[in-house]
Order: structure tokens, then sequence, then C-alpha cells
């Protein structure tokens, strides 16, 4: 990730380094930084700069200069909750995937930021909010739950995914309805087509449970 930058050392509280950086952001078309920084005094020296803050929880709002891990990003943003069985602990996933796609939201923000200076011909300030990012990437549950209050019972999915065990590993699959009969071919078990349980996706969802026994019972031999 860090593949052809360079780098400097300072310290933007002390005189020198706050000097420092000045002197570098009238040079910068995109400055991203983190909590800590003026961030107006940045736009005052270089109004064309497109400044990025980038942040655990942003600079607003009751978390506001909190410190997060990953595991505190996934936790609130509803991700470990959705993830694990109803009957163990909320799991967490694997790889800093919040902090993966808050730059990516962030790369996308300074991008849009850079084309509308063509129209307005001034930069702006743009923030993300890690946590906030993470929540976005675990389906639309955190929103329906600050609509309506509902919350998702741990271990159950209103979706058609398996986590299946074969002979030499695990693996996750997905049966939307456009994959039903080529799923069932790939699975060895082409007369689940024809079976009054699993015709339409409603009536699959409804026999969920029983549906996965029956594929589980057939790749438990077959190596992922």
């Amino acid at each position: 990730c860090n593949h052809g930058k360079r780098s400097v050392t300072l310290d933007h509280a002390a005189p020198s380094g706050h000097k420092l950086l000045l002197a570098l952001s009238r040079k910068a078309d995109v400055i991203v930084a983190g909590e800590g920084i003026d961030r107006d005094e940045l736009q005052a020296t270089n109004p064309n700069a497109v400044i990025a803050l980038v942040s655990s929880f942003g600079d607003q709002g009751v978390y506001q200069g909190w410190r997060g891990t990953e595991m505190v990003h996934m936790a609130l943003s509803g991700m470990m909750n959705h993830n694990g069985l109803g009957e163990r602990e909320p799991l967490y996933g694997c790889g800093n995937r919040s902090s993966y796609a808050a730059g990516v939201c962030a790369y996308v923000s300074v991008l849009a930021g850079l084309f509308a200076r063509k129209r307005i011909g001034r930069g702006q300030q743009v923030q993300v909010d890690v946590v906030e990012t993470a929540s976005s990437m675990c389906y639309p549950y955190a929103t329906q739950h600050v609509y309506n209050g509902w919350l998702e019972p741990r271990g159950e999915r209103g979706q058609p995914f398996a986590v299946l065990k074969c002979a030499d590993g695990w693996v996750a699959v997905w049966i939307h309805e456009q994959h039903w009969i080529g799923a069932c071919d790939a699975f060895g078990l082409p007369e689940l087509t024809s079976d009054p349980r699993f015709t339409g996706a409603a009536t699959r969802q409804t026999n969920w449970d029983a549906l996965v026994a029956i594929v589980q019972a057939k790749v438990k031999t077959l190596h992922a």
C-alpha cells in the first residue's frame, strides 16, 4: 500500500513542524489529515487543495475523539452481531476490512472533490468515518435499526446463504433464484428442482434449514 511513496516525519504541534506542514500543504492537490489537524488553516493556506479527514469516528457526534481498532469498528457497525452462529459469541471477520473500505471511500471522495474543483474553482473538505463506512458494509441492518428499531436476531438470515463442511474444509455458498438450477446440478442434486419445498425463492427460504441439511449430506465427502 506504500508503493511509490516518499515520507517525512514532523510534529505539527511544534513550531518547526507546523511551519513545514504548511509549506508542504501549499504544494499539494490533496491533503489527507487525521484528527487534531487544523483543516481550516490548511484550506486557507491552499484554497485549491482537497482536504480529507479520515478518522475512526469523525470530529462530530458522541464518539468524537475516541480511538477505534478494527474490532471496535466491526462491533459498532453491527457486522459482528450479524456474523457467526446464534448460540455463539459475535464473530470478528478477517483482515482490516473496515480500514480498507474507508480508504476506498476516501479515495472516491477525494476524486469527487478534484472533479468538482474544475467547476467551482476551489478545493473543499471531505470527511470519512471508518466506523460509518463499516456500517454501510453490513447490508441495510444499521439503517433499518435507526429507522424502526428492528434488529435481526443473531444466527437468523433472510438470505439464501449456507456454510457447508466438506471433506477437507469449509465453503460458503449463496444460492439466489437465478442460480438455483445450476446449484442443484453442481451439487449433483437435480431432483431438488422439482421438490415442492424448494420451488421459488420464498418457499426455499421458508424451508432453508431442510435444504441445507440435504446439501450438507451430499457434499460432506467432497473436497472444497
